[in-house]
């Protein structure tokens, strides 16, 4: 069943019914906001911004959670406030307000047309002009993870639900296990982590979740960790290549201190094997969370127990070697997301701090935004209080 979740506009509704019960609220015209003439910057953006208010809206309130993203082709761009949502379709030249989607941070634009975002979880297919509230067995609250513009996964208690014509509806995969996490490129290659007995660990699917088999990872432990490793997350690149984050219980030899070793493995054949590539040890509950630009270059940001010493380590090679980055609060990291993101591509923002080096090392400018996003390596919309902007090189 599709709901739909009406989004305000200036002309009346045509409601049209739709097989399953589907409501779809066509609105009428609509007026840019803003508008402005198209990018004719050819400077690159290496090592410092100038920024250019090109909206202030009062309902947009653009603080902690704010959310920039844009389609591979960079026209579909949506923005995310506390406040309310805005729209672009032609990479930010003209903004459209929309009402708020939902209270979840969780933002995924999968093509020019379509974009999901959860929780609850909803979906767009014509550039966030309508939005449908996405309903099946599961609840508001539960996981769920696009893998295409039809195909997605939604998880909840012991059961794993995977759609293949966009929601509207949702067949059951045959892992009864208690999902943690799901990662999937294509659809069709799945990696759920999951807890099994008492241990979490990595479940591997290479037939759209019809038929599943425990992945074998290496059980390299260390010390007194006892029963090994238990997983946290997962990332797949692609149908082969994926990474994927666990702890060991705390070390016993360093208990005063609530000392726990983190580890990275990574798998090159969908999950059937996992080595571990890169361990580190961290001050209180560690939970590994995997944030990339587009590939190869990925991005790992472990936080301790204290919100106030997070740890980040960079990949430059698909996951096979680490190192350590900048200390910091990098809530807001992000490098990348749209097409262009050549081998070289080392520039990203993270609040007041900008990087040129991958991630390595921050430095601190006299500008801030909550969040940020390149259009190209000439261009950057950031978001912040209640403005949009655009960002160039000096």
């Amino acid at each position: 069943m599709i709901h739909v979740l009406r989004v305000r506009r200036c002309a009346s509704a045509t409601v049209i019914a739709l097989k399953l019960s589907a409501i779809i609220v066509n609105w009428g015209c609509e007026k840019s906001l803003v508008s402005y003439k198209a990018n004719t910057e050819t400077v690159p953006i290496t090592s410092e911004i100038k920024w250019e208010v090109i909206l202030t809206d009062s309902r947009a309130n653009f603080g902690l959670g704010a959310g920039v993203a844009f389609d591979s082709s960079a026209t579909f761009g949506l923005v995310r406030g506390s406040g309310g949502w805005f729209r672009t379709v032609d990479g930010g030249r003209n903004w459209f307000f929309l009402e708020a989607l939902g209270s979840g941070p969780q933002l995924n634009i999968v093509s020019p047309t379509v974009a999901y975002a959860w929780r609850p979880p909803v979906r767009t297919e014509d550039g966030g002009k309508t939005w449908y509230a996405l309903s099946g067995p599961f609840s508001a609250s539960a996981g769920f993870e696009p893998a295409a513009e039809y195909v997605a996964f939604a998880w909840e208690n012991q059961n794993l639900w995977r759609t293949e014509d966009g929601g509207r509806s949702w067949t059951a995969t045959s892992l009864s296990k208690r999902v943690i996490d799901v990662t999937s490129a294509n659809g069709k290659n799945i990696v759920a982590v999951v807890q099994d007995s008492s241990s979490e660990v990595l479940f591997f699917s290479a037939d759209a979740g019809r038929s599943w088999e425990r992945g074998a990872v290496d059980t390299t432990t260390l010390r007194n960790s006892g029963r090994g490793w238990l997983f946290q997350a997962a990332r797949m690149r692609d149908s082969e290549i994926g990474v994927a984050g666990a702890s060991t219980f705390r070390d016993a030899s360093d208990s005063s201190l609530n000392v726990r070793t983190e580890g990275i493995f990574r798998t090159s054949d969908g999950g059937r094997t996992w080595e571990k590539v890169f361990e580190f040890r961290v001050l209180g509950n560690a939970l590994i969370s995997f944030t990339h630009a587009k590939f190869p270059r990925w991005h790992i940001l472990a936080r301790s127990g204290s919100r106030l010493n997070p740890k980040a380590y960079v990949s430059e090679d698909d996951g096979r070697t680490w190192e350590a980055g900048a200390d910091g609060d990098f809530r807001v990291y992000d490098y990348y997301r749209p097409s262009f993101a050549p081998p070289d591509w080392r520039i990203g923002i993270a609040g007041p701090y900008m990087t040129q080096d991958g991630g390595k090392t921050w430095t601190e400018r006299s500008w801030y935004v909550r969040n940020a996003a390149f259009l190209n390596a000439y261009e950057v919309i950031g978001v912040r209080d209640s403005v949009i902007l655009r960002g160039t090189a000096p």
